[in-house]
Parts: structure tokens; C-alpha cells; sequence
């Protein structure tokens, strides 16, 4: 869960360990806490970073793409591919 940050029962119950009666019994309780923590600290979850895949793009586009989904810098974009940042500009 601490991993995961289940926040509905579905999510619940796909944890290890974590069936229905168990999430019928506590779930409300731990889904109600972990949503409240989420939203607080802002915590990305992982199921919530969606990668997207782009037809007839180029592989710099999709880098660009989901290296803004994974919500990096534009200085880190172009410093991992070595591009100048005035290429953004353009």
C-alpha cells in the first residue's frame, strides 16, 4: 500500500494480501486515509504517470512527451538529450 497508494477499492484489492473481505471489512477506512495522504503530500502515484505513445512521431517528440508526462524540467529534457534550450522556443 505504501507503494501503490490504493485510493478506491479496485485499486484495493489488487494489492497482495488484500482480497474482497478484507477490503469490504477495512477498505473504506485505509482508501478514505491514503486518499487524504495522496492529495496532501501531492504524491504522484505510479498508475497515475501515463506513458503515451505517439504514431509517426519522431523518437525526440516521444521523449519530450513522456518526459513532460513524468513531469521533468525542460532543463533536464535538454540536458539529457543535449539539446539547446532555444530549441523549445521554436
Amino acid at each position: 500500500m505504501s507503494v501503490q497508494y490504493p485510493t478506491n477499492m479496485d485499486e484495493l484489492q489488487n494489492i497482495t494480501g488484500v482480497g474482497s473481505g478484507k477490503a469490504k471489512r477495512y477498505g473504506k477506512e485505509f482508501i478514505d486515509l491514503i486518499k487524504a495522504y495522496v492529495e496532501e503530500k501531492e504524491i504522484i502515484r505510479p498508475q497515475d504517470l501515463v506513458v503515451k505513445s505517439v504514431v509517426n512521431k519522431s523518437g525526440l517528440k516521444v521523449y519530450i512527451i513522456q518526459s513532460i508526462d513524468r513531469k521533468l524540467s525542460f532543463v533536464d529534457i535538454c540536458e539529457a538529450k543535449n539539446i539547446e534550450m532555444g530549441r523549445f522556443a521554436n
